[in-house]
């Protein structure tokens, strides 16, 4: 007989550890909970098992507590535990992951007291098939509601990989020059590479920095009351008029409002703005701290970072002792294979742009009426919400969808 679980998570990064932290914080009855992750960095996700001292938050610290409640908690645990960061500096990822595996860490306590068993499953979950009042795993678990916090899963891990391998006198190439690919050229930078590194991009930038004080102190220069309802074209005119010094101001000041802002735009202006406003977007909305991009201007000046702009041929690999794959997560709905079926079979049904899953009715929801529960968290409400993918959606995200599936 297979295994049986009442709810399912799959995915133990930050949206997954948080999701089970606000379950087992919110019920006191037995349940049984399964957590799907082959990542032995368990809580950590990703980017936050890096080992590597250059790979830095792209947030402040005051503001990457992980509860919506006090976005101040991250900062207070460094200061518990003896680190001496200021509150608006950017700070190593791995202490991050210390501060969420700390987290996971009393949440397993917590489950403990509680008689609620959480089983940890070291696999992905590849396949799921709806059987009546419940969801097949892998064909093997049966589960009674499940919760997608899949999360970034990259073509290449950088923050897994030992740079001090590489041949530090031969060319290296990285594709992509968003924020991985950046981290990418660091580490290498930090293992003490001497060769030329080439960056392969169609657009040949990489993401903008912070200025040297938050955001916060500026006084924004956007004014976005009435952006909704606009076309793309009048409201990128808006932003390029209104972008004053410091432009990341009003960049930040667009933040409370993107999701209905992208939410009002018709289906044609979305698909126009993926393929001609998002990279320009992502460049000055993803940034990096200051003292990330000094280093890679300095290595851009001397030409040890050079940038191709144009896609990488897989024939071009032969000239390089290592290439790293650094082009990021894919939101296209057909790269999720293991939903396959229930999208074959109408459980679930893709976002009208591609990009993930449709929300239906209650939000976060994404199974249709009559299914068992099945809820989507970050990556896969892209084309829903947008402003999906970063901690301050993630941690409200978390901590409702909690409520509703206990509700």
């Amino acid at each position: 007989m297979a295994n049986s679980t009442d709810i399912a998570i799959i995915g133990c990064g930050f949206s997954g550890t948080l999701l089970l932290h606000h379950i087992v914080s919110n019920e006191n009855s037995p349940l049984r909970i399964s957590v799907f992750d082959p990542s032995p960095h368990k809580f950590h996700g990703l980017a936050y098992s890096t080992q590597q001292i250059e790979h830095l938050l792209n947030v402040r610290a005051d503001k990457m507590g992980a509860q919506p409640d006090n976005i101040n908690g991250f900062y207070e645990w460094l200061q518990t535990n003896g680190q001496t960061y200021a509150p608006h500096d950017f700070v190593p990822r791995r202490l991050y992951g210390d501060y969420l595996a700390e987290i996971g860490k009393n949440t397993l306590l917590q489950a403990k007291a509680k008689n609620i068993d959480v089983i940890f499953v070291a696999e992905w979950v590849e396949s799921i098939e709806r059987e009546d009042s419940h969801y097949m795993l892998n064909k093997k678990c049966a589960a009674q509601k499940i919760i997608l916090a899949t999360g970034n899963r990259l073509p290449d891990n950088p923050f897994d990989f030992d740079f001090s391998k590489v041949d530090k006198n031969a060319p290296v190439a990285v594709v992509g020059t968003g924020l991985t690919g950046v981290d990418t050229i660091m580490s290498l930078l930090a293992a003490g590479h001497r060769s030329v590194i080439t960056a392969y991009s169609r657009n040949g930038k990489f993401p903008r920095p912070h200025t040297a004080l938050p955001t916060s102190l500026h006084k924004p220069h956007v004014h976005v009351e009435n952006f909704q309802g606009k076309p793309l074209s009048t409201f990128l005119n808006i932003i390029r008029k209104n972008l004053a010094d410091p432009w990341q101001a009003g960049i930040d000041a667009l933040r409370p409002l993107t999701t209905s802002i992208w939410q009002a735009l018709s289906l044609q202006d979305k698909q126009r703005f993926m393929k001609r406003g998002l990279t320009w977007w992502n460049i000055h909305r993803h940034r990096m701290a200051e003292s990330i991009d000094q280093r890679l201007q300095q290595a851009l000046t001397s030409g040890q970072v050079k940038i191709e702009r144009r896609n990488f041929k897989v024939q071009e690999g032969h000239s390089f002792a290592q290439v790293f794959d650094c082009r990021g997560p894919d939101y296209k709905i057909e790269k999720q294979v293991h939903l396959n079926a229930l999208l074959a079979d109408g459980t679930l049904q893709a976002h009208e742009t591609g990009l993930g899953l449709k929300v239906i009715a209650t939000t976060y929801c994404v199974s249709t009426a009559g299914a068992p529960s099945i809820y989507a968290i970050g990556n896969l409400l892209f084309g829903e919400y947008f402003e999906t993918t970063a901690i301050p959606e993630l941690r409200v995200q978390a901590q409702e969808i909690a409520k509703q599936i206990l509700g």
